[in-house]
């Protein structure tokens, strides 16, 4: 039986999943260009900064910062 596709507003641990893998790998960034400071990620992570915030466009493409925006957010989410 095929899987039904979720809602728009239904979580989707298996595309979840998928995003994180891509955006972990896809742009090493290995010479750390632009990257952004741990103050930064950690407001990012812990939605402290608007969506019109550049920072969200970097860790959109640089998967170092992508790495350390999801550590710091299930960091916090687990201390909650």
């Amino acid at each position: 039986m095929k899987k039904s596709r979720p809602q728009p507003d239904e979580p989707d641990p298996e595309w979840d999943r998928l995003v994180d893998q891509i955006f972990s790998s896809a742009n090493p960034n290995r010479d750390r260009l632009g990257c952004l400071s741990a103050v930064t990620l950690y407001e990012l992570a812990n939605r402290g900064r608007d969506l019109g915030d550049p920072g969200w466009e970097h860790i959109r493409t640089c998967s170092p910062c992508y790495r350390e925006f999801v550590a710091m957010r299930e960091n916090g989410e687990r201390s909650h």
